[in-house]
């Protein structure tokens, strides 16, 4: 897993895709060079949603300049104060979280590749690569200069359940 360093105002963006591509390139066969995945804009993507199933998350996106504090608009924007919801409580619950959040990344993913939202998309539909292309056709090199927020994990689960 590899987060998106979208809030590095310092770094040339240009430069930031070109070396994530290059990666993405490198690292796209888990039984060759290994896989890349990743989240937008960082692992805390996973936590950024209010109460499952959350109808709205298709939604969310964050500018680049708000990135920098991703991790307390996280906590604040949460309806979960902790990661304790995917790791914690009894193996139903647990299981229904991440079956949800899996569903909502899946859905979002579907959105930034495919335009659609409404379908189960093939696997290779929503690949790294593609979600990749679509966020920045989307969004990172749009007037506004935004990402759209992503869990890698739920993906990876997708695929590896998938295949």
């Amino acid at each position: 897993m590899f987060d998106y360093d979208f809030h590095d105002l310092k770094r040339p963006l240009d430069k930031l895709n070109s070396e994530l591509e290059e990666m993405l390139e490198y690292f796209d066969d888990e039984t060759g060079n290994g896989k890349l995945y990743i989240n937008y804009p960082m692992v805390e993507a996973l936590a950024y949603t209010k109460q499952l199933p959350d109808s709205q998350y298709n939604s969310y996106e964050i500018s680049r300049e708000d990135c920098s504090e991703f991790k307390h608009i996280v906590h604040d924007f949460s309806y979960y104060p902790s990661f304790d919801f995917l790791m914690k409580g009894d193996d139903d619950a647990l299981s229904n979280n991440w079956s949800m959040l899996k569903q909502q990344n899946v859905s979002k993913a579907n959105w930034i590749c495919n335009g659609d939202d409404g379908r189960t998309p093939d696997v290779d539909s929503i690949c790294q690569k593609n979600i990749f292309k679509g966020q920045q056709q989307k969004y990172i090199c749009s007037d506004s200069c935004r990402v759209s927020i992503l869990a890698a994990l739920p993906l990876f689960l997708y695929e590896w359940e998938g295949r």
